[in-house]
């Protein structure tokens, strides 16, 4: 989303609230001085002048020419004006009027600036920096970034880089780094700049609130809105005595905190802030300022977000407005167009939402490249009234153009980005991955299946696949800077993870600044996935498209991709349909095939298939539902390959009934993997357990505590102990820990084990109960955001988290959760085993599967998990997983070894329930 809020950084040039009414004074008293003037204006200009009825000042002359322009939006004719008062030395003759940028260009650069004393320096600076500013509130990045960065120069080499000249600039260029997407030089700039303008001009000074405001927009930018959100209001605090009363820059901020609020889904509250921004200009008499029509805009776009039918009007009346006040290639301009054509498309108006979005995308292409999220954006609009208008291959040329350049957009920004900074980015771009498959599907077009197939190759588990790269390249970097680098960011999520689990009073009385600490750590992993890329630049692999796929499948071997689409435009808005790209050897495209309703496989057939396992009765349906399509296209075929999405994450396929009351496992060997690109990356391989660098890790029949809160697991004791002597027998070493030995301070301390056998309760709650300080050892306000603590294993003492709060001074309270796991060193592990109940649920994510234990496991750097699906038989599970390991050992092939001990469990246990609830992912 294109903000206006990027002109509040010119009031972090105030020095002087007071100088500047002086200046003002003066020239209006007739006493002329250009650099005087210049200077004014350059740095105070739109606190001292925007709003102000300069129409009943003009005389004409060009200095009213130029404030009349900059007050009408007219910026290139008012920097000319401005830059073109001075009499300061050049290196040859500037170009006559000209008002182009090359023509501001020459005016700038061909300055002698060596002929320059330092007072004229600063004077000269002021008026640069302005235009630079200009430039960028014009969406011309390109020169905006060459200007300022030759003002930032120059400061800097005269004045020094502590001068608050330099600093102003500096201040300046950070909002620019965030709108070129350069975020981690925008965080790193504004990182220095609040504490030292905190510093430097206090709390309570303009300075300080526009740059903490600043920050905040950068931060939820990044998908940090908690962050943004107290950074924002303590602008807000501040601003309050830090504005002038009869202006509006705090109703500027508080339209940034709207926005926030906005984008975040808070829609009810952002209303209410843009409703006191309106109301407090209304009363301040800024009606026929500039920046009112912007807020007027932005809440526009909301009340179309929130499905206000009758707002038409009003949007037409605001986009007329704005055009004639900033000319149609202006930001703004293009964001009330927009909303516009958003009301038209939310109401299926496909036909009048067109030639809107088309304007749209011209001027944002002019302002800001073809490379602009916002331009992409509109282009995927546009593909969408295109198809909707059955203008299949306009719609085509439109996506084609758009998600190629989100793609480059992911391979400029992830290196620079944390996880949870990638998630969120990732997500503000998927729904358009997400548009075109739809697109694809509804208009039947075969030729284009071989390229979303490839698309999904590229980005299915996008995100485990980004991190686990990132972890690799640093493991293997023998940096030392880096290696130290890692060791602290694990110190810090360790130290988050114990302060998650202590209670609000224990964190209060420690004085612990939790926001503060996870800013910490995300500033440490972003420094840590930079060094990363740096690393690994050299081996840059290409990207995995379908012809590797095929071509690495052997005779008798097939993938199967299954993708969840949803509809959201036209006839079949709110559909959802699954497919599957089967591929095969020796083919040059995927072949497709589609299932049934999706809605119904993900609510009425996921229910029906539940209960026939829960109540162990013959399932007669759930084969037709969910395999049978395939059926036909893998005739032949024994081994698939299958990477799963959506409903498919909580099902097994190896327990489908047949109408021959045969299973799926009886038929085909069925492989889990978390995208079919794998098969052609050689890391499939086979799993040798005698290689282990330290000994297989055996955990089980924890002493819980108390019975009574904890079922005792005394099964499980001889389940370890079992596998513990089978493979000794094979010369693996083992560690067994039970009753109170089976700590979560021990686990946390395991380095790489060979294996690492798990035989406990596991738990996820899907939701919490947010009337409760803790839930399962954490506090309710962090679990709630994050399905990684809802979801963990119990160890010895557990019982304790069930029955009191823990306290700090605790720290092991039993329950291992999946966000601790992730800090486990894994990733020598060829195999995690979680012999426990409903270890594979979590929080399902379409296109990245399932945020519990497995996603924790995966992170850690397990190769292997298996992990379950429903509650299992003590009985059953340990036949399964004795027989398991005989098998392993004997053959380094863990699935193949996996499915012997399925199939050989089901015939003393026929019922899927018993051995279908583990299932293994590679």
């Amino acid at each position: 989303m294109r903000r206006w809020y990027t002109l509040v950084v010119l009031a972090v040039f105030l020095p002087n609230w007071v100088d500047a009414q002086i200046y003002s004074r003066g020239l209006a008293s007739g006493e002329y001085n250009p650099y005087k003037y210049s200077l004014a204006f350059a740095d105070q200009a739109q606190m001292v002048y925007d709003g102000s009825r300069l129409t009943q000042k003009i005389n004409m002359g060009m200095l009213d020419v130029a404030d009349l322009a900059y007050y009408n939006g007219h910026y290139i004719n008012a920097a000319g004006r401005y830059l073109g008062l001075g009499s300061l030395p050049k290196k040859k003759n500037r170009f006559g009027d000209e008002l182009s940028h090359m023509a501001l260009s020459k005016i700038i650069f061909d300055i002698d600036i060596q002929q320059v004393g330092d007072e004229d320096l600063k004077q000269f600076t002021a008026g640069v920096n302005t235009v630079g500013m200009l430039f960028h509130t014009r969406g011309k990045y390109v020169i905006a970034e060459q200007i300022l960065q030759f003002c930032l120069t120059l400061r800097g080499n005269r004045f020094g880089k502590t001068s608050r000249e330099y600093l102003n600039s500096l201040a300046n260029m950070a909002v620019l780094k965030k709108d070129l997407g350069l975020y981690e030089e925008s965080e790193r700039m504004f990182n220095y700049l609040v504490p030292v303008f905190k510093k430097l001009y206090s709390p309570n000074s303009v300075q300080y609130v526009v740059v903490i405001n600043n920050k905040a927009m950068l931060l939820a930018a990044l998908g940090r809105t908690k962050e943004a959100i107290a950074l924002m209001d303590e602008a807000l605090q501040y601003g309050q005595t830090a504005f002038q009363p009869g202006y509006f820059d705090y109703e500027r901020v508080l339209t940034n905190r709207a926005l926030i609020e906005q984008e975040s889904g808070s829609l009810q509250t952002a209303e209410s802030l843009y409703k006191q921004a309106i109301a407090g200009m209304e009363k301040k008499g800024f009606e026929d300022h500039p920046d009112y029509n912007n807020v007027l805009v932005n809440y526009g776009s909301l009340l179309v977000q929130k499905g206000d039918r009758g707002v038409l009007t009003f949007l037409t009346e605001i986009a007329d407005k704005v055009e004639k006040r900033y000319s149609e290639n202006h930001p703004v301009t293009a964001k009330a167009f927009s909303n516009q054509g958003q009301y038209y498309l939310s109401a299926g108006d496909f036909a009048n939402a067109l030639p809107i979005f088309q304007r749209v995308a011209g001027i944002q292409l002019k302002l800001f490249g073809d490379k602009h999220k916002d331009y992409l954006n509109t282009l995927v609009k546009i593909g969408v009234c295109q198809w909707q208008l059955n203008d299949a291959a306009g719609a085509t040329a439109q996506f084609k153009k758009a998600i190629q350049n989100y793609m480059y957009l992911l391979g400029r920004l992830f290196p620079s980005m944390s996880e949870f900074e990638k998630a969120k980015f990732w997500m503000s771009l998927k729904p358009s991955i997400d548009t075109y498959m739809a697109f694809v599907l509804d208009k039947k077009q075969n030729h284009l299946y071989a390229d979303v197939y490839n698309l999904q190759l590229q980005t299915k588990g996008l995100l485990i696949t980004s991190t686990n790269r990132t972890k690799s390249t640093i493991l293997e970097s023998k940096d030392s800077t880096t290696l130290q680098l890692y060791a602290d960011w694990l110190s810090a999520k360790n130290m988050l993870a114990t302060y998650y689990g202590s209670t609000v009073e224990d964190v209060n009385e420690d004085k612990v600044d939790l926001v503060k600490l996870e800013e910490e750590a995300n500033a440490l992993e972003k420094k840590l996935s930079a060094r990363s890329a740096q690393f690994s630049a050299a081996f840059v692999q290409k990207e995995v498209v379908f012809a590797d796929v095929a071509g690495a499948l052997q005779p008798g071997e097939a993938a199967l991709e299954i993708v969840r689409a949803s509809y959201q435009y036209g006839s079949r808005k709110g559909e959802v349909e699954y497919v599957g790209f089967v591929v095969k050897g020796g083919r040059t495209e995927p072949e497709l095939v589609r299932l049934s309703d999706g809605k119904m496989l993900e609510k009425g057939s996921l229910v029906f298939y539940k209960n026939s396992i829960k109540i162990k009765l013959p399932d007669e349906k759930s084969y037709d539902a969910y395999w049978k399509p395939f059926e036909q296209s893998l005739a032949g075929i024994k081994t698939v390959y299958v990477s799963v999405d959506g409903v498919y994450n909580s099902i097994n396929l190896n327990t489908l009934l047949r109408k021959d009351n045969s299973y799926v496992i009886d038929h085909e060997n069925i492989v889990i993997i978390p995208n079919s690109k794998l098969i052609a990356t050689g890391l499939l391989k086979e799993v040798d357990l005698k290689k282990g660098k330290s000994a297989a890790m055996l955990i089980g029949s924890p002493a819980f505590g108390n019975d009574e809160v904890v079922p005792s697991l005394p099964g499980t004791k001889l389940e370890v102990e079992n596998i513990s002597e089978l493979l000794s027998r094979h010369s693996v070493a083992t560690n067994v820990l039970t009753g109170p030995e089976a700590t979560e301070k021990t686990v946390k301390t395991i380095v790489d084990p060979s294996l690492l056998h798990i035989a406990t309760h596991g738990y996820f709650l899907s939701d919490v109960n947010l009337s409760a300080g803790m839930t399962r050892g954490v506090q309710v306000s962090k679990a709630k955001e994050n399905p990684l603590l809802r979801s963990g294993l119990l160890l010895a003492g557990a019982s304790a988290a069930f029955s009191a709060e823990p306290t700090l001074g605790g720290g092991d309270n039993g329950l291992l959760n999946a966000y601790e796991i992730m800090n486990l060193d894994l990733s020598d592990t060829r195999v995690v085993i979680m012999s426990a109940c409903e270890t594979g649920t979590g929080e399902i994510v379409n296109g990245e599967g399932v945020y519990g234990l497995t996603r924790a496991f995966q992170v850690a750097g397990s190769k292997k998990i298996i992990m379950s699906l429903w509650k299992v038989d003590d009985a059953a599970t340990a036949q399964l997983m004795t027989i398991f390991y005989e098998n392993w050992v004997n053959s380094n092939n863990p699935q193949e070894a996996f499915l012997l001990a399925q199939r050989s469990v089901k015939k003393s246990f026929p019922e899927p329930y018993y051995w279908g609830a583990f299932i293994l992912v590679n």
